[in-house]
């Protein structure tokens, strides 16, 4: 994985990276219902928008080790967000 430099990085900003797998949890159905993972890369055309607050993408990776990042994408003049939230380490 190539290294980024977020040094400049502040809330809302926006960044591709087919890198980063996008993750969220699910619920099972069916006899033993519990909460499955599930992840994917992104898709062509998708951005991922910083949602960390500044103070906290800026801070030492050891007081903060992760920055968290929604996936969106943009359709016919609009952007819609996904509701999926991607923990990316604070040095990529």
């Amino acid at each position: 994985m190539n290294v980024v430099d977020i040094s400049k990085w502040r809330q809302g900003v926006l960044f591709s990276s087919p890198e980063i797998s996008v993750v969220w949890n699910v619920l099972s159905e069916g006899e033993s219902p519990g909460i499955i993972t599930k992840s994917r890369k992104p898709r062509p055309g998708e951005k991922f928008v910083l949602i960390s607050q500044t103070c906290d993408i800026k801070a030492k990776k050891e007081d903060e080790p992760y920055i968290e990042a929604l996936l969106c994408t943009k359709e016919k003049n609009r952007n819609y967000l996904a509701r999926l939230i991607v923990t990316v380490p604070g040095n990529l």
